[in-house]
């Protein structure tokens, strides 16, 4: 019709947009309906599809609902120990608690 705005694809009157196919859909639809925080993120931080940093936004949050990060994680042990002044026995055994360590991974 002349005079009148042609109507944009996939948006709603009001300049909302519809729902959106991919990314998190399916979380933003699953919020509502009282799933906890932590499901959410957890999904945004596992879903490839979510930008990288969502995802990384999501995984310290994460890490900080867990205490492993920010101001009521508990402060790094440090060893002051100097390296130099241990035999070569303390030396092994410390190699060998790192190494377990490493391999047990960041959730141990």
């Amino acid at each position: 019709m002349p005079g009148s705005r042609p109507e944009k694809r996939g948006v709603k009157q009001g300049g909302q947009s519809g729902p959106q196919e991919g990314t998190g859909s399916a979380v933003r639809e699953k919020a509502g309906s009282g799933l906890s925080a932590r499901y959410i993120l957890q999904n945004i931080a596992e879903d490839p599809k979510a930008g990288a940093q969502a995802r990384a936004s999501a995984a310290r949050a994460l890490a900080e609902m867990d205490g492993s990060l920010g101001r009521h994680a508990p402060p790094p042990v440090r060893d002051t120990t100097d390296v130099a002044s241990l035999s070569r026995g303390e030396l092994v055994q410390e190699l060998e608690r790192l190494r377990a360590v490493a391999k047990a991974g960041p959730e141990a």
